[in-house]
């Protein structure tokens, strides 16, 4: 159960972030982009519509004297959930992550754990009634529910580990930008110093303490936001208007350091329009600057996040993330399977 339910539950967190960047939401019939929210409703709507038809079936079923017993079930609905997690791995295994899948396999594994759920779900609480010593019922419902709690948790710890391609370090606004470029170097000169706040602590940014009527310019690369304050304010005085703030930029997009699914999911490199693109000489950090006025939007995007580890295994991309499900669901499928003769004859002929 907790290995169930800590995989499904991936519909509120990880799937949704699948849905929102992953999935092709448009429909060009209505000229209508869905909701990534809105697939959340395929649960609910699938159990109001295909409830009374399992119940049918196992009514059906029973009176051939064929129902599986509780405990199938549940195997069974481990099953279908590794089944739809299948889908949807192999779905987007070797798949350019600048392309979006569609819907129609998002919507086929939410169906698939649908009726992994209603295989699994409805029959819990009448297992611990029939099974618990009268004195005991509550204790062990209690601890019914204490194992979707378990699951719940253990669902969140999971989905912390959905793999980001690209991730957007900060991004800072100010009235004045100058390009400053020597080479092929470039440096991103804000001389709005109230953007400093925006950056967060830890950015590596480069700091020109200077007389702007001076020729010297004394550089200092300072990792921490603390101390750009200090030494981009000198004592306090926050309206300095003789220090700025420089970011400095090696190279610039050429199409050959940087791979273009990863810039797809910052900016359109075929439609940078007025946009400036830059990275460094690594290529493994993309700097878009946007105009506005003599000012405009400066991000910094680091290409290349730390990649999450499940037991020793990392997790390079979606297909490996969605496969923790598949071998998790699945292992507990089979071990439910192989230890349900034995379990039935332990609960003295309850099915």
């Amino acid at each position: 159960v907790i290995f169930f339910w800590s995989a499904f539950e991936q519909a509120g967190a990880s799937l949704t972030f699948f849905a929102q960047e992953q999935t092709d939401r448009y429909i060009g019939a209505f000229d209508w982009t869905v909701p990534a929210s809105l697939f959340q409703s395929i649960n609910p709507v699938a159990i109001v519509i295909f409830a009374p038809i399992f119940a049918v079936m196992w009514t059906g079923l029973g009176k051939r004297n064929r129902e599986p017993s509780s405990l199938t079930k549940q195997a069974i609905g481990l099953l279908l959930l590794a089944l739809g997690y299948v889908v949807i791995a192999f779905t987007v295994k070797d798949l350019d992550p600048a392309i979006k899948v569609s819907m129609i396999w998002v919507i086929l594994m939410y169906l698939i754990m649908t009726f992994g759920e209603l295989c699994l779900s409805p029959i819990g609480l009448s297992m611990v009634v029939k099974l618990a010593p009268l004195r005991f019922a509550s204790l062990l419902m209690g601890v019914w529910f204490l194992s979707t709690a378990t699951a719940n948790k253990f669902a969140g710890i999971l989905s912390e580990l959905y793999p980001e391609e690209v991730k957007s370090d900060y991004s800072i606004e100010a009235s004045k930008f100058t390009i400053l470029e020597n080479g092929q170097t470039r440096q991103i000169v804000v001389t709005d110093s109230a953007s400093i706040a925006a950056i967060p602590a830890g950015a590596v940014v480069t700091v020109d303490r200077a007389n702007s009527k001076s020729d010297e310019m004394v550089k200092e690369e300072l990792p921490f936001l603390e101390q750009i304050k200090v030494n981009l304010f000198g004592s306090g005085d926050k309206e300095s208007k003789d220090s700025v703030l420089t970011l400095a930029v090696e190279g610039s997009y050429q199409g050959e350091n940087i791979p273009e699914h990863k810039l797809k999911q910052i900016t359109d490199v075929r439609n940078l329009g007025k946009n400036r693109l830059f990275h460094n000489a690594a290529g493994d950090r993309a700097y878009i600057l946007k105009p506005k006025g003599d000012g405009g939007t400066f991000e910094s995007w680091n290409l290349n996040p730390v990649k999450p580890s499940f037991l020793s295994f990392p997790i390079k991309d979606l297909y490996d993330f969605f496969m923790i499900f598949v071998f998790m669901s699945g292992i507990a499928s089979i071990l439910l399977f192989i230890l349900v003769p034995r379990l039935l004859k332990m609960m003295g002929g309850l099915r």
